[in-house]
């Protein structure tokens, strides 16, 4: 069987589209069942189901989706290539949009071209990103199964309580924050308007691109707050190493001083350790 890698399969689902097209040398023209493999947790069981059960019962092709849970996408990334290798790969594998130019590369994926065009699919609805981002080499490689969506939560019962409207857009941001954010009398900050992740630039970069940013500003924009984070974190890491060594160094001379000047104070390890003779040190604590 030809290896096939998609997050769906192409000719099935293009044959449940579009069933009044004649036959071309994709269709299916036997039973078959397949694995799709997901990252979807048990959360989400419910939904996987009925996606699954609705197909099966009505694609008319005789294809039976077996859906397989195998972990986060870098597990899913490891089972496949395993399975890549023992030449027993899944009809269809779910993965970020960080892995498909590695398996085009690699030369791990079906080229779906042929079929878009055998069922005239237009694959324009996904928009010209999604698109973009399962392609690999001008060959549509994958499709897109579906998107990250930012929201915003917030504290519906308290927003009313303290009359904060909720932003509509970018612009009713700075209001929004101003009556959000709450100070204590010395000042320091009692509590934020809101909190954006600082664990991926992903975040800052949709706030930039909706704020009207374009493309390029907001790729050397990123690249210089990461690289600014990066920075801060090891000069963090310096200073407090430093500092430690300091005190090292520092802790044995001042009590050395100590016990010279007040001879009938004792280091603290010796209140600690009654056994020892006083004026003996045994070293820093």
């Amino acid at each position: 069987m030809k290896r096939f890698f998609a997050f769906l399969l192409c000719a099935a689902m293009l044959l449940s589209v579009v069933p009044a097209l004649a036959a071309t040398e994709y269709d299916v023209t036997e039973p078959i069942t397949i694995e799709w493999w997901h990252a979807h947790e048990s959360q989400f069981d419910e939904q996987i189901k009925y996606m699954v059960d609705k197909f099966n019962a009505e694609n008319g092709m005789g294809i039976t989706v077996v859906p397989v849970y195998k972990g986060a996408y870098a597990d899913i990334d490891t089972a496949f290539r395993a399975a890549d290798a023992a030449g027993a790969v899944p009809a269809l594998v779910c993965c970020n949009t960080s892995y498909p130019a590695a398996y085009g590369a690699a030369g791990l994926c079906e080229v779906l071209d042929p079929y878009i065009d055998a069922f005239d699919y237009d694959v324009e609805d996904f928009g010209e990103g999604l698109l973009a981002s399962t392609s690999y080499d001008d060959e549509q490689i994958c499709l897109p199964y579906l998107i990250s969506t930012q929201c915003m939560y917030y504290n519906k019962t308290a927003a009313e309580a303290e009359g904060i409207e909720m932003p509509k857009t970018i612009d009713d941001m700075e209001a929004f924050l101003e009556k959000a954010t709450l100070f204590n009398e010395d000042g320091t900050t009692k509590r934020y308007g809101t909190v954006f992740g600082g664990w991926d630039y992903w975040y800052h970069e949709m706030l930039f691109k909706n704020n009207g940013v374009e493309s390029g500003i907001v790729i050397q924009t990123t690249f210089w707050l990461a690289l600014i984070l990066l920075y801060y974190f090891i000069a963090t890491f310096i200073s407090r190493l430093r500092l430690r060594r300091i005190l090292q160094y520092a802790r044995p001379v001042h009590r050395r001083r100590r016990v010279q000047r007040v001879p009938h104070l004792l280091p603290v390890h010796h209140l600690c350790e009654p056994r020892q003779r006083a004026g003996r040190r045994s070293g820093p604590v």
